[in-house]
């Protein structure tokens, strides 16, 4: 691999913030593994957050990442691909209602392709009522990438693990010379290797339509649930 690829990570995992979903929004579609899975993400997507919450980056406890406006104002300004930004709603604890605030949910647009070939991934469950697949690994992370694959954006998923981020050394340098807080690096060949399930639900929840359509045509992804 060429130039060194990160995970972003919170610099804390036990100061992550509670994502409300009572105050958003799901689509839904039936499952007969799983009974129901959503098709999109929240919306919008409703934090709760205390004195105590500080950072540029903050993650919930499933793993979205919100970001102040300072983060979104730069990562905008610095023309930094495969992000966009969304309102977050923001609740403060002991208050009734919710108010704006500026906060943002960084949603992850770019885009590596299924796991790269040679991956020892197999498909573990599937529905035939909503087309989901769960699937068994047993790989090193950083193998999973064919660059090949990648989009030429600054941030990526690799299916099927949507919630490891993973950035450019471009990203990297640009949230650490800004000083913007809240976020670790980790390099890939330092991510410890994955053994056993995966359940990323439905692409619909975590990818664009484009992205989708990359998914569906991966001849990687097309090996694997062939399989089954």
């Amino acid at each position: 691999m060429g130039a060194e690829l990160c995970e972003i990570k919170p610099t804390s995992w036990e100061r992550r913030i509670d994502r409300d979903d009572a105050l958003a929004e799901f689509d839904s579609k039936p499952c007969d593994v799983w009974v129901s899975l959503p098709t999109s993400m929240p919306s919008p997507l409703a934090v709760r957050t205390r004195p105590r919450d500080r950072g540029d980056f903050l993650w919930t406890q499933y793993s979205d990442i919100v970001v102040t406006d300072r983060a979104r104002q730069l990562l905008e300004q610095e023309h930094v691909k495969g992000v966009e930004f969304r309102p977050a709603l923001v609740a403060l604890p002991h208050m009734p209602s919710t108010r704006s605030a500026p906060l943002w949910q960084l949603v992850v647009t770019g885009f590596g392709g299924f796991a790269a070939s040679g991956t020892n991934i197999s498909v573990r469950e599937s529905c035939r009522t909503c087309g989901v697949f769960s699937y068994t690994v047993d790989a090193r992370f950083a193998d999973m990438i064919d660059e090949k694959k990648l989009d030429g954006t600054d941030l990526f998923i690799v299916w099927p693990y949507p919630l490891y981020v993973v950035v450019t050394e471009r990203f990297r340098e640009v949230v650490s010379n800004a000083g913007l807080t809240g976020v670790a690096f980790e390099s890939l060949h330092h991510v410890e290797p994955i053994s056993g399930s995966a359940s990323p639900g439905l692409p619909s929840r975590w990818l664009s339509a484009a992205a989708q359509t990359r998914l569906l045509q991966d001849p990687d992804y097309q090996k694997v649930i062939s399989s089954t």
